[in-house]
């Protein structure tokens, strides 16, 4: 949603105290239902998700990655992944059955191969010590 992530990033790494902490999540544009859509020829502009129509930028986990490698303040601390929002997919009574059966192989496909099975990528950014 930003036009210059890049300087933002820097703007919130200059604010961080020493050991601080920050939390940057973007969509996969990897995803597989990603992939699928603009391998078929389809860009859509959804109200959400990884097509959301005011994303300005699209990450694979490498691109996002590089993105937060260009700061040489910073370490990764910790890397996490999101599934696909199932709630909206699903709704009414199939949807406690659905993400009963769904939500735990789709955790863990997306641990295993976060760049083709997670939703979102949430990397966990701390600023070293200088």
């Amino acid at each position: 949603h930003l036009i210059n992530p890049s300087a933002a990033l820097a703007k919130c790494i200059r604010l961080l105290k020493t050991d601080g902490h920050l939390i940057v999540s973007v969509p996969n544009i990897a995803f597989w239902w990603a992939r699928l859509m603009i391998v078929c020829g389809n860009f859509p502009q959804d109200k959400r998700g990884i097509f959301d129509r005011t994303h300005l930028h699209f990450y694979s986990l490498f691109a996002f990655k590089k993105l937060l490698g260009s700061f040489h303040s910073v370490e990764t601390v910790d890397f996490l992944t999101t599934i696909p929002p199932l709630q909206f997919i699903f709704r009414g009574q199939h949807q406690i059955m659905f993400r009963f059966i769904f939500d735990k192989p789709l955790y863990a496909l997306s641990h295993v191969w976060p760049t083709l099975f997670a939703y979102q990528h949430i990397l966990i950014v701390k600023r070293k010590r200088i």
